[in-house]
């Protein structure tokens, strides 16, 4: 799948395309031959932002002439990281389990095992059950 996106004069302009709707719009689009109008757009998978952040994206050209997604990870202001502690706490988990603040998340008090087994969560043990896969 090529994706394209307009560019003029020197600015990048709305979002990428597909070369399939190019063509039904323009029966005459050649994708060897692009109009100064349009540059190859080449999607670049974001990453995931920390847990007191959140990404932002925009496009770029780069010198070798292709568009690619740029992502800049932007912390958490001190307000906001202490609004979604204080909501990730507030949230219903299970009984013996601790919150983690490096991770923002429940984490449960005994480790999952590892053998192999697939388990649940004990409300009444406050530990991990065994389920019986037949």
């Amino acid at each position: 799948m090529n994706l394209y996106i307009k560019y003029i004069n020197g600015q990048i302009v709305d979002h990428p395309m597909l070369e399939d709707n190019l063509k039904q719009a323009d029966p005459d689009f050649n994708p060897i031959n692009l109009p100064d109008t349009l540059k190859v757009f080449e999607r670049i998978n974001g990453p995931l932002p920390g847990p007191y952040a959140y990404i932002q994206s925009s496009y770029q050209l780069f010198e070798d002439g292709v568009v690619r997604d740029v992502y800049t990870e932007v912390p958490f202001s001190a307000e906001e990281k202490a609004n979604l502690i204080e909501y990730t706490m507030a949230q219903a988990h299970p009984k013996g389990w601790t919150f983690n603040e490096t991770i923002c998340a429940w984490e449960p008090g005994v480790p999952y095992p590892t053998d192999g087994k697939v388990y649940e969560w004990s409300e009444e043990l406050e530990n991990w059950s065994e389920l019986n896969t037949y």
